[in-house]
């Protein structure tokens, strides 16, 4: 019987747009539970003709990535200042303040920068257009965790009808990533672009083959690889 072997690679997806004009440093920030509850994120205008004025909105996701997800406000964070304006390639930071540390489990919030309006400045020797201009201002959002002290990341997976199943068996969440489908000798390798945000005992059944190629990576940090040869086992990542 032909063996076979899973390398395995675990990683977030960056929640972003790509014609966003309004954007933040990174998509992706964490609440550190040994520092103090604040964190700073750095807007940018990327228009070079216009000011824009922008809105945020916040809110604590509730059950996320599940068909009951729902968005509560009311528990959002604190975002200072809630309105602000940005002038042509302007940068400045928004300050997020965590009103309660989890206990027990990891928090999830989302802040979205929405652009309300702009005025447009003129460039040097730039005549006036007639007719009818239509402006599209795209914005984006940010994904917070906040874990409890002492979170572990840890993934468990079974082996089910040729199937892998992985569960998020730890307190973080994990997004997991499948790139491609390999043998034993991490040859005759075929694409499989299969990935999905696990939280706190969510699982993701790949249904591509037995022999699986994955990586995992940290909010901040380097890649961690995990090799699988077992039909079935549990691994907490180092912190």
């Amino acid at each position: 019987m032909k063996s076979f072997f899973t390398s395995v690679l675990f990683f977030f997806f960056a929640t972003c747009s790509a014609f966003a004009q309004v954007m933040p440093a990174t998509f992706m920030y964490e609440f550190s539970p040994n520092a103090p509850p604040a964190l700073n994120v750095e807007i940018s205008n990327f228009y070079d003709n216009r000011t824009v004025r922008v809105e945020t909105e916040s809110f604590k996701m509730i059950d996320p990535n599940t068909p009951q997800e729902q968005q509560n406000k009311e528990q959002a964070l604190l975002v200072s200042p809630k309105s602000f304006s940005l002038a042509p390639s302007e940068k400045r930071v928004v300050r997020l303040l965590l009103k309660n540390r989890p206990t027990d489990q990891e928090d999830v919030y989302r802040v979205n920068f929405l652009p309300k309006s702009f005025s447009e400045e003129k460039k040097e020797g730039e005549t006036e257009k007639k007719g009818i201009n239509i402006s599209v201002l795209m914005g984006s959002g940010i994904l917070i965790f906040a874990p409890p002290a002492n979170a572990n990341s840890q993934i468990s997976w079974r082996k089910e009808k040729g199937a892998y199943v992985f569960k998020n068996t730890g307190i973080k969440n994990l997004s997991i990533g499948i790139e491609s489908v390999c043998s034993k000798d991490g040859g005759n390798c075929k694409e499989a672009k299969v990935g999905k945000r696990l939280y706190k005992g969510q699982e993701l059944k790949v249904v591509e083959g037995p022999v699986l190629k994955l990586s995992r990576e940290l909010v901040t940090g380097t890649p961690q690889k995990l090799t699988i040869d077992k039909d079935e086992g549990t691994y907490t990542f180092p912190q």
